[in-house]
């Protein structure tokens, strides 16, 4: 057997440079301009599966794909492709339904779950390695002069196509989705509604209720549909003017609306003043009516967009003014 050394320095520096320096790269990159975060162990993890592949690489390009070993080289090379893909998107995460990756930015963290599209790279790899498994069945029959060695189709060449129909798919799917992130906008308005009941008892409290309604904006531009939406609100004080700091304290949370359910929001259209309602708890509604106050409403957006769960955080400041 002739050892092809070009050939292996040729894909071994392939591999390298796709499998190590470039999702470095990309790391560094997204992690400079706090876009993605990703901590230490994913990187080293990444890393480390990396260098296997490479190693995977180069010793599979040693043998001829019509060789039984280079065909069992394949397998392994396919099978470990797959487990490499899987870990980048969050195939491997025990304790969580969705893989994540975090965007952070100075307004808001957005995490999305990408388990699908490791699931679609890992079932690519699937059809890789059942290639090179029937391509090896044919070799060895080929070997024992079961088959003709000039046949012209062989059965390897199904899955060769379906790899390659897969991989068109993953692109232009990944592609859509880049596309379509671009041109979605969420904007919480800083302007407010409060909603106040005396109860027909103006100078007792305790039987007084106020609601806070905010008003929201969500442009979708792109090819999906937004689906599943469910916002959670709590709202907290920063500073407020009671001195006395037993009506109405500082930094305390104040009121919430738990999973607020809203209709889809379809693609190629924009939604205008939606509205979020969030109840104040009773305790606090006298120190409300009394005081002013810098409040912060920390609001959750979750949201099931093309395939991909979205967890959207952000927090939206606004200044209430006493109601007497």
């Amino acid at each position: 057997m002739e050892i092809e050394y070009k050939r292996m320095a040729i894909f071994g520096t392939l591999s390298l440079f796709f499998y190590i320096i470039i999702p470095l790269i990309l790391i560094n990159i997204l992690s400079t301009l706090d876009l993605l975060s990703f901590n230490s162990s994913f990187i080293i993890t990444l890393t480390v599966l990396g260098i296997f592949s490479v190693i995977i690489t180069i010793i599979k390009n040693i043998f001829s794909k019509n060789t039984v070993k280079g065909n069992i080289i394949g397998i392994i090379s396919s099978v470990f492709s797959g487990i490499y893909t899987f870990y980048i998107f969050g195939g491997f995460s025990p304790n969580k339904t969705w893989g994540s990756y975090q965007i952070t930015t100075e307004n808001f963290v957005a995490l999305l779950g990408l388990q699908l599209i490791a699931w679609l790279l890992l079932i690519g790899a699937i059809i890789r390695a059942c290639g090179s498994a029937v391509h090896l069945m044919e070799n060895i029959k080929r070997n024992k002069k079961e088959i003709e060695t000039s046949e012209k189709f062989q059965y390897h060449q199904i899955f060769t196509f379906i790899g390659i129909g897969l991989i068109i798919f993953m692109l232009g799917y990944l592609g859509s989705i880049i596309y379509s992130g671009t041109n979605i906008g969420v904007n919480v308005r800083e302007n407010y509604i409060p909603s106040y009941d005396n109860s027909g008892t103006p100078f007792d409290y305790e039987d007084d209720n106020i609601n806070i309604t905010a008003n929201f904006d969500l442009q979708n531009y792109g090819f999906y549909t937004i689906s599943d939406v469910v916002i959670d609100v709590d709202i907290y004080t920063l500073e407020t003017s009671d001195t006395t700091q037993i009506a109405l304290p500082d930094n305390t949370k104040i009121g919430e609306v738990d999973k607020a359910k809203y209709k889809s929001f379809p693609a190629k259209q924009s939604s205008y003043n939606e509205e979020i309602t969030v109840s104040i708890f009773s305790e606090y509604v006298g120190g409300l009516v009394l005081y002013d106050a810098n409040l912060s409403l920390q609001i959750h957006f979750s949201s099931f967009y093309a395939g991909i769960i979205i967890d959207f955080y952000m927090t939206q400041k606004v200044q209430w003014d006493s109601i007497v």
